[in-house]
């Protein structure tokens, strides 16, 4: 896989079904909420759009969807309501156990209520195995994690201790490898 994407604002499903064919890179796809009316604006609903986006994301014709002219928070709510949660619990085999560097989805208790937030495991804990979506594992950089993890917090009993001082990571980067 080479290291780039293609970046497409518009959702012809047949063009996208041809250059995932062809495409030696990732596709992301950015519809726009429909055609423009007479006055230029974009009257599809988040309802309506979800249900086109469907075939993108049962076929996986791209890699990253977003939104383009006219969607709007709504609409991006309800494509990522479209995507299911690949872990056993909710039907779909992963075979990755949550090991110390392991990269899973963050979710709350809605099986698919994962979207846009992750963890990384510190430590070993296998008995979230099969209940959130492992997709990764850190390569480079555990001691950043292992800094982070040993931050002071607020109350260390508490279900969810705060930091002292926010944690914030500037730089992330996710690729891919073969094998």
């Amino acid at each position: 896989m080479i290291s780039s994407h293609i970046r497409i604002c518009f959702f012809n499903v047949t063009f996208l079904k041809e250059l995932g064919r062809i495409a030696p890179c990732y596709i992301s796809a950015y519809p726009n909420a429909g055609l423009p009316n007479s006055l230029g604006q974009y009257d599809e609903t988040p309802e309506v759009m979800a249900s086109q986006i469907q075939e993108y994301i049962d076929e996986g014709l791209v890699n990253i969807l977003g939104g383009c002219c006219g969607t709007t928070p709504a609409h991006i709510a309800k494509y990522a309501d479209l995507i299911k949660g690949e872990f056993s619990e909710n039907g779909i085999e992963n075979s990755i156990s949550h090991l110390r560097g392991v990269i899973s989805m963050a979710r709350a208790q809605e099986m698919d209520s994962a979207n846009s937030q992750f963890f990384i495991m510190h430590q070993d804990e296998t008995g979230l195995d099969g209940k959130y979506a492992a997709f990764g594992k850190v390569i480079a950089g555990m001691k950043t994690v292992d800094e982070i993890a040993n931050t002071e917090v607020d109350n260390p009993r508490a279900m969810a201790p705060r930091p002292i001082v926010d944690q914030v990571v500037r730089s992330i980067r996710f690729i891919e490898i073969e094998g």
